[in-house]
């Protein structure tokens, strides 16, 4: 997910386009990945800044 997740910020920048928020599948493996203790600073990151108000609760 994050080599994935990187990949698409990289291309969004070289339109000058900020990087899209993380859809339902996203979502879900930033919260996994977050729970196994993976990168937990990008995945916050992600958790704080990617992700539209709302979703979290989709996931429960």
């Amino acid at each position: 997910m994050k080599t994935a997740y990187l990949t698409h910020i990289e291309q969004r920048a070289k339109d000058n386009l900020p990087p899209l928020v993380l859809n339902a599948q996203q979502t879900k493996s930033v919260v996994e990945n977050l729970i196994n203790g993976n990168d937990d600073d990008f995945y916050l990151d992600l958790l704080t800044h990617r992700i539209p108000l709302g979703w979290t609760r989709l996931l429960m």
